[in-house]
């Protein structure tokens, strides 16, 4: 064990802790069989090479920072496509994605595409199993980013945001709801064994009817509250054929007799297939990422689309070439909203005080911590895993500067934590952790 000893000097105004408001917007779109093509969608009524230039369209009128997929031909040639012919287009190397994944016998995955002036990623997994350790459909993908902030080598300090996207089990048997419902089981149990009570975006295609569908209360009814989620305009119900919710309606964009000869679903729009849901965290706002009230949007869908296509009767919703974009481009609609980050700009004070933390690292069962700060009463500590979520918060106190906290840490994962120090004004400072 080596024990650590890390000295440095903080700059405040003593009034104030400065902080910027960023925005991120998150768009989910079903790409219908973007690159692949069944024998009902072939590649003459279903063209990539037409279908990037639709979805550039639709992405420059959006604008989004992370853009979730489903519905994308597997491997990374098409995947690749889209990052280069479509989303960088016109600023070559802004937006990563992330690692292709499949389960080898679904001919349609996931992906995620984003921001890399705003975010990083940080890792990758998916959920390839139900409880019963069964094949999923198609494979559930976690992607975990941290926010691109320029005092981060200052602060060793950021933002995490996990993004999963899923395509859930399509169809309407009994049969059908009971695979969604053992694909959301086993979403939700990773999440508990993972204790991930953090900021978390769930988006895609859930193929549901209804928000008593099993599937559908597994996320929002879950047995452990510190994991469920929440839809962001709380309209909940039966979607199915309701005209009360004709304005989020998803699926269709044609109706019968415009499907392509089968390649596109027809009937109109008359279902809500297409979510982005929150997690607590960002509901309530309690790790400095707030769902923007109000932005949560359709676009294309005007509310007078119930059994009629996108295009008929007129569409005004959106400019002609972004409405004529998503009518060619998928019989779904996209979903987005924003979300509100909150960064700290800078930490200045009148004079220059320092401060040290002493620790030893990594550390087994016990953190036995030491913290020099002159001119603090009283300061917190929380320590906080790779995810975001605030696993431990004390308040402690000292003499003339110095503090002593420990904590019997046997029960945390193996890992990187940080620890966080801050005083009564918001001052603060963190360093990392290594759990053995």
């Amino acid at each position: 064990m080596i024990k650590i000893v890390f000295s440095f000097l903080i700059f405040t105004f003593s009034f104030s802790t400065v902080f910027s408001q960023e925005t991120v917007r998150v768009l989910q779109y079903n790409l219908l069989y973007y690159g692949t093509y069944p024998s009902f969608c072939p590649v003459e009524v279903n063209d990539p090479d037409l279908k990037e230039g639709y979805l550039k369209t639709i992405i420059d009128y959006v604008q989004p920072d992370v853009f979730c997929v489903n519905e994308l031909g597997d491997g990374n040639t098409y995947a690749g496509r889209i990052l280069d012919n479509v989303i960088n287009s016109d600023n070559p190397g802004k937006f990563k994605r992330g690692v292709s994944t499949n389960n080898g016998f679904s001919s349609i995955v996931n992906m995620l595409y984003y921001n890399s002036e705003k975010l990083i990623l940080y890792s990758q997994e998916q959920v390839s199993k139900d409880l019963n350790n069964d094949n999923l459909a198609r494979i559930i993908d976690l992607y975990t980013l941290y926010f691109n902030d320029a005092n981060l080598s200052q602060t060793n300090d950021t933002i995490f945001i996990t993004f999963i996207v899923a395509h859930l089990k399509a169809g309407s048997s009994s049969s059908d709801q009971l695979r969604r419902e053992l694909e959301t089981a086993a979403l939700m149990k990773l999440l508990e064994n993972k204790d991930m009570p953090s900021n978390i975006i769930f988006s895609g295609d859930f193929n549901v009817r209804s928000s008593n569908e099993n599937s559908f209360q597994n996320l929002i009814n879950y047995t452990n509250p510190l994991i469920r989620f929440y839809d962001p305009i709380n309209q909940l119900g039966t979607w199915y054929g309701n005209t009360n919710y004709s304005n989020i309606h998803t699926q269709a964009t044609r109706i019968t007799g415009q499907t392509n000869g089968g390649c596109f679903a027809g009937g109109g729009s008359d279902d809500r297939f297409d979510f982005i849901l929150i997690s607590q965290a960002i509901k309530d706002n309690l790790l400095k990422v707030q769902y923007l009230t109000d932005s949560y949007t359709v676009p294309g869908q005007d509310g007078n689309r119930f059994n009629q296509s996108l295009i008929d009767p007129p569409n005004f919703s959106a400019p002609a070439n972004v409405i004529t974009a998503l009518y060619e481009m998928s019989d779904h609609y996209p979903v987005y909203l924003d979300l509100n980050v909150e960064l700290v700009l800078n930490n200045v004070k009148i004079k220059r005080e320092e401060a040290e933390i002493i620790f030893k690292n990594p550390i087994a069962d016990f953190l036995d911590l030491h913290v020099k700060w002159i001119n603090c009463q009283s300061l917190s500590i929380e320590i906080i895993n790779l995810t975001g979520s605030i696993i431990l918060r004390e308040n402690i106190n000292g003499e003339n500067g110095s503090y002593y906290y420990n904590a019997n840490i046997s029960g945390f994962a193996p890992g990187m934590y940080l620890i966080k120090i801050s005083n009564k004004e918001g001052i603060y400072f963190s360093r990392k952790m290594l759990k053995q």
